[in-house]
């Protein structure tokens, strides 16, 4: 009884990259937002939101020590929330800080409690050393009370199973490594693992982010800032060699070398507001960088039609 006509919109929106919560490709059918509730009775339907961050949310304390004692058991206690089940919880582990975080803090607690080990989930390269984070891995399983299963996920093909997938996902996605983590999962619902923790994002939260360099500036700690910029713009060297066209890095084609860095993260957010709105559209189109979404490869016909 639901349309299954197209939503063109939406493939517009998917193939230029543009993030939108409720649409779905269908033009009948939409998608219930984040922190949103919805309640359905034979008369009416009631939307509700019923959380929402607080943006202007500031929390001060007296000291270093105090920030790190309250953050770690804020992340004990989120950790802990999660491990109810009634089946066997397992952790994805890729060896990043994110991960092993998590993982360090749910076997902890769950050693409390029973004897079981958590069971741990990771992608393994063997044929790509550099690509391979094993050694990381067991740096963290070597800590006890953890079940390991790996992966190799080099041998996957990025195909191998795609219409199965696509069957189930009934949409498009833009994750192009999605068989290995279908296989994955395959792994974990064979050890009936229903309660999986994963690391994804972690860095966005807790990174020290552009800020970092500018603290650094404002509290004349300059030998540091010096030492972070350096190590900081070495490696985005090595990552324009590999990534040269990736649009995931905030400046294309740009190479940051050590003075770009400086400019970049530590002169330019010092500048007084009034001043970086003159300068910054002079500094994106200099630096041919795009603040807009990318809708060049759709077919102007079709852009105009949409009114995208």
């Amino acid at each position: 009884e639901v349309s299954h006509e197209i939503n063109e919109l939406k493939v517009a929106f998917h193939l230029a990259l543009i993030d939108d919560a409720t649409s779905t490709f269908y033009k009948d059918v939409l998608r219930l937002g984040a922190a949103h509730s919805i309640t359905v009775s034979t008369t009416e339907t009631n939307l509700k939101r019923y959380w929402k961050l607080d943006p202007e949310l500031k929390i001060k304390m007296d000291s270093e020590d105090d920030y790190i004692k309250a953050f770690r058991e804020i992340f004990t206690e989120a950790v802990r929330s999660r491990l109810r089940s009634a089946f066997p919880v397992g952790s994805e582990l890729s060896g990043g800080l994110d991960s092993s975080s998590v993982t360090c803090v749910a076997k902890k607690i769950l050693g409390e409690n029973s004897q079981d080990k958590l069971k741990t989930f990771s992608f393994i390269f063997k044929d790509f050393p550099d690509a391979d984070e094993t050694y990381y891995i067991n740096k963290v399983v070597d800590t006890g009370g953890i079940e390991p299963h790996f992966m190799d996920a080099n041998i996957i093909s990025p195909l191998k199973g795609i219409e199965n997938i696509l069957w189930h996902l009934e949409e498009p996605f833009n994750y192009p490594s999605i068989t290995i983590t279908w296989n994955l999962f395959k792994k974990k619902q064979e050890n009936n693992i229903r309660i999986v923790l994963t690391g994804e994002d972690g860095d966005i939260v807790v990174s020290k982010g552009q800020n970092y360099f500018r603290e650094l500036a404002v509290t004349f700690q300059w030998k540091k800032l010096f030492k972070e910029l350096r190590c900081t713009s070495n490696v985005f060297k090595l990552n324009k060699t590999s990534y040269d066209k990736s649009e995931s890095l905030p400046i294309k084609n740009f190479n940051r070398s050590f003075l770009s860095t400086l400019v970049n993260s530590v002169i330019f957010p010092l500048i007084p507001d009034v001043l970086k709105k003159v300068l910054k559209p002079l500094y994106n189109k200099k630096n041919n960088i795009r603040t807009k979404p990318d809708i060049h490869i759709l077919n102007k016909e079709f852009i105009q039609r949409l009114k995208v």
